[in-house]
């Protein structure tokens, strides 16, 4: 699949999902309210912080391994899928355990029971999309991501209609993600043509390969949640609920740092042996995540006020200077995203894991001295100071891997359209009225017109996102240029 095509399914599914992730969460939010929600944040807290220790690294093995040996997928697949489901399964009732030795109420640890498995169903499921960006059908990956969506918001709408509960939105939940990932294996079944061969050896080689991820990606979702996993154990429900609502709102950007799983299978070739394309790849996944991080950060920290009453209704609104904060994290994520994805294609996950433990210790840091005194506002500072660190640990790791000619360019690019953005974007700082949807578009055109003019956009650029549009988008461009050059 063309890149720009592949990288746009990838990204615009992921968006759609997100959306429609947020919708459920809006939901939720506005017939529970601020306590009730945060009951439900709280509940999911802790399984969504182990997330990543589900899968101990396999989604990002499984599609290394089969961009570079297809005629083996079948075993690849069932090689890391079977271990993985027990795992699964085991590390749900250690959560459970977890969070009774934490302190959580009664009420809270009898929701684990549900919530961790939902956690362990999700994960599962991201391992079948990971198959799919291995054999780079993107669109496939994407279009589990808005089934996902659909689901979560449509059983839990149900669920909340028939009984206005947090025990009825997990529940539903729960259910969501159990036939997302039934529909997701017998998708990847079929795309192998049913030929899914566990290997004992080979699914010992995956997850000694995988373990130094499993054990980074751990650490990265403790570390990422581990605002909220202090939050709510120092602070109140309606605490929870309002952080959680801003976090939502920041989180929507995510699928946007997608960019790099969608080079990571042509990253993986070409490293150790073609330098001089990886380095031009390289740097031309990092201009597009900087120019898509700035772009998205910007916009969700001046226009948190109205993020907030849009998704969850006028009782969020409290949580906007927390969301400020969270904008900021939002750029830095991306990049860091981008980064891990580098590191992995030169087998360099020893950095990612070191950069991830020192921003883990700093958010600690920072929760533990911040929290009991700024509540929500602490804890999004607590989150700007993790990905800070790791961004300058994995900035100076990278550099030794990969000579990137053109970033301080880049940079320097990327402040200059961001401070025009930024200008552009303060009128809607206070605003929670629709004239802010108004305002985006116009402010965004001028953050790329100072690209083109500060050189962060290349004709090439141009060049290269023209030639991934349909066709019928890209044939009046392509007429015009025939009468120019003719």
């Amino acid at each position: 699949m063309n890149l720009v095509r592949g990288t746009v399914a990838l990204v615009g599914g992921g968006m759609t999902a997100q959306v429609l992730s947020a919708l459920a969460g809006l939901l939720i939010a506005r017939l529970l309210g601020p306590a009730e929600y945060g009951v439900y944040a709280t509940a999911f807290a802790l399984p969504s912080a182990l997330m990543h220790a589900f899968l101990f690294g396999l989604d990002s093995i499984v599609p290394r391994e089969i961009a570079r040996k297809s005629h083996d997928s079948g075993k690849i697949i069932a090689s890391s899928l079977i271990p993985a489901t027990f795992w699964s399964l085991a590390l749900s009732l250690l959560i459970v355990g977890l969070g009774f030795l934490l302190g959580y109420p009664r009420r809270i640890v009898m929701l684990l029971l549900l919530t961790a498995p939902a956690m362990g169903a999700r994960s599962l499921t991201n391992l079948m999309r990971s198959v799919f960006r291995g054999f780079e059908r993107m669109e496939a990956d994407a279009f589990i991501q808005i089934a996902n969506g659909v689901g979560i918001l449509a059983i839990v709408g149900l669920a909340l209609t028939l009984s206005r509960s947090v025990h009825a939105a997990v529940v539903a939940t729960l259910l969501a993600e159990w036939i997302t990932l039934a529909g997701a294996v017998a998708a990847v079944w079929r795309l192998t043509g049913f030929q899914c061969d566990y290997n004992a050896g080979m699914a010992s080689a995956l997850i000694a390969g995988a373990v130094p991820l499993g054990i980074t990606f751990a650490i990265v979702g403790v570390g990422l949640r581990l605002d909220m996993l202090v939050l709510s154990l120092l602070s109140s429900s309606q605490e929870v609920g309002l952080y959680s609502a801003a976090f939502g709102c920041m989180i929507l950007s995510r699928p946007l740092s997608l960019l790099p799983s969608a080079l990571l299978p042509r990253l993986s070739k070409l490293a150790g042996s073609a330098d001089e394309e990886f380095a031009s790849l390289c740097e031309k996944g990092l201009r597009y995540t900087l120019f898509a991080g700035c772009a998205i950060g910007l916009v969700t920290s001046m226009s948190a006020p109205f993020l907030l009453n849009a998704l969850y209704g006028p009782t969020f609104r409290e949580a906007a200077p927390a969301l400020r904060w969270l904008g900021i994290t939002a750029l830095l994520l991306f990049v860091n995203t981008y980064l891990w994805h580098v590191l992995i294609a030169w087998n360099s996950q020893k950095w990612i894991a070191l950069s991830v433990l020192a921003g883990t210790v700093t958010a600690l840091v920072f929760s533990l001295a911040l929290i009991p005194y700024l509540g929500i506002i602490g804890a999004a500072l607590a989150a700007v100071a993790r990905e800070g660190c790791q961004l300058a640990m994995l900035s100076r790791y990278v550099a030794k891997k990969v000579r990137l000619v053109g970033v301080r360019n880049t940079i320097v690019s990327t402040l200059w359209a961001g401070l025009t953005f930024g200008a552009s974007l303060w009128v809607v700082r206070d605003r929670t009225d629709a004239g802010v949807l108004l305002i985006i578009p116009f402010a965004f055109i001028l953050f790329l017109a100072m690209l083109v003019v500060t050189g962060g956009i290349e004709a090439s650029d141009l060049r290269t996102v023209r030639d991934g549009l349909p066709r019928w988008i890209r044939a009046p461009f392509s007429r015009r240029e025939r009468k120019i050059c003719g």
